[in-house]
This record gives structure tokens, C-alpha cells and sequence, in this order.
């Protein structure tokens, strides 16, 4: 089945939030590991590995969110 073009941007839409996620969860781990040298920012690097890994928990998250969408699309061009 060639996807629809509500599809495509659908899950092109998707994809972005996915690349946004990913790169604030490198950006926390690395400002995180910069504070680690510190020892008065440690606390605070801690936190930022903390929001790091929880944002980790988004990425399945969105990727299910993503082909839940894309199925309900797809039903509704079937029209099963």
C-alpha cells in the first residue's frame, strides 16, 4: 500500500519530535557530564542525568504514539 500523504506528514511530524527528543537527551547526559568536573555542580549534574534517562522513557512513547496515529490513518482510508 503506498501511504497517503496525511500519512507521510504524519509520520514525518513524528519523526522530528523523535530528533528533537534525542538531542535534548544528548544535551542533558552532556552538560550533565561537564558538571560532574565540578564539584559545587554536582548535584545539579545528577539532576540532569535523572531528567536524561526519564526523557529516554519518551522515545518508545513517541514511537508508539506514531504508529497508533499512522494505523488510525490508515483505517480511515480503507475504510475497514
Amino acid at each position: 500500500m503506498i501511504p497517503s500523504e496525511h500519512e507521510r506528514r504524519t509520520h514525518e511530524a513524528y519523526e522530528w519530535i523523535h530528533i528533537i527528543n534525542d538531542f535534548l537527551i544528548a544535551f542533558w547526559f552532556v552538560v550533565g557530564s561537564i558538571f560532574f568536573f565540578y564539584s559545587s555542580l554536582t548535584y545539579y549534574g545528577i539532576w540532569l542525568f535523572l531528567i536524561g534517562s526519564c526523557q529516554m522513557l519518551i522515545g518508545p512513547i513517541i514511537r508508539v504514539f506514531n504508529k497508533v496515529h499512522v494505523r488510525n490513518i490508515r483505517k480511515d482510508v480503507i475504510h475497514w
